[in-house]
């Protein structure tokens, strides 16, 4: 189940996955903070699960994505958006509108955009009928606005923040992946801050 806490707690869970990111992408590897890892290989585990080769995957967010790196060169062809390399998601959709992913992931990145509704309506709208979406995000079950951030980020996720994102789904004919559970407890630490990361898996129906 991905709708859940990705506590450092987690990592054994999935060792296979941290052999091959560190495998395929050891210098991306080595310029990420090592906790911040388990997100990265709950990520590649899903993806895994969910994907294959041959189907259409889109990363959105894939400058310095360790999975979008890992799989690249397993050989997967992964389309990759990234303002900071070609377009913004929300552009790539204008560029391509009748374009559709079998599978779109997110690590960590929902926290950096300006507009998270609209980025997850944009991932909603891009997956084709059946089409999983996996994202990650940075979690802290106490957060106001208002509290203390990272320096890039703009907010932290919430059991009550995540579930105004299942309502959107429900709106947009989309189900949870299994019963969500962000419970858990806030092990990683950055800038002084503790917090930790959150998992969000959904399927779009298959007929629209």
């Amino acid at each position: 189940m991905f709708n859940r806490l990705l506590s450092c707690a987690n990592q054994d869970e999935f060792s296979k996955e941290f052999v091959l990111i560190r495998k395929y992408s050891p210098d991306m590897v080595r310029r990420k903070i090592p906790a911040s890892l388990i997100q990265t290989a709950a990520m590649l585990h899903y993806v895994l699960a969910f994907g294959s080769p041959q189907q259409k995957i889109l990363s959105a967010g894939f400058f310095e994505d360790v999975v979008f790196d890992t799989l690249t060169k397993m050989d997967w062809s992964v389309v990759g958006v990234d303002p900071a390399v070609n377009v913004t998601l929300k552009q790539y959709k204008e560029m391509n509108p009748d374009e559709r992913f079998d599978l779109i992931f997110s690590t960590s990145v929902i926290e950096h955009v300006p507009d998270d509704t609209d980025f997850l309506i944009d991932i909603i709208e891009m997956l084709s009928p059946g089409g999983i979406g996996l994202l990650t995000c940075d979690f802290k079950d106490d957060y106001r606005i208002g509290d203390k951030l990272p320096t890039t980020s703009l907010r932290f996720y919430t059991p009550e923040t995540l579930t105004k994102f299942i309502h959107i789904l429900k709106s947009k004919g989309c189900t949870l992946l299994g019963t969500p559970n962000w419970e858990g407890p806030l092990d990683f630490q950055w800038e002084g801050i503790d917090y930790t990361f959150a998992g969000f898996a959904f399927i779009k129906a298959k007929t629209d």
